[in-house]
C-alpha cells in the first residue's frame, strides 16, 4: 500500500516553504547587530546595578538585626 502525494500536498508543501522562507528573510532583515561597545557598557551598568542591590540587600538586613 503506498501513498501517492496529490497537486494538493504538492501546494501545501510549496505554500509552507514559502511562508518559512519568508519569516526566514524578515528575521534576517531586522536583526540588527549591536556595537560590541555598547553591549560592554550596558553590561558594565548591569553589574553595577545588582551591585548596588546586594549592598542595599545586605545593609537593610545587617539593619534589622542590630534592630532587635
Amino acid at each position: 500500500m503506498t501513498l501517492k502525494p496529490g497537486i494538493r500536498d504538492f501546494a501545501w508543501m510549496a505554500s509552507g516553504a514559502l511562508v518559512l522562507l519568508a519569516l526566514t528573510s524578515m528575521v534576517l532583515h531586522f536583526h540588527t547587530e549591536h556595537d560590541p561597545v555598547e553591549q560592554i557598557a550596558f553590561k558594565a551598568t548591569r553589574i553595577d546595578l545588582v551591585d548596588r542591590m546586594r549592598v542595599a540587600l545586605a545593609s537593610s538586613s545587617e539593619a534589622e538585626k542590630s534592630a532587635c
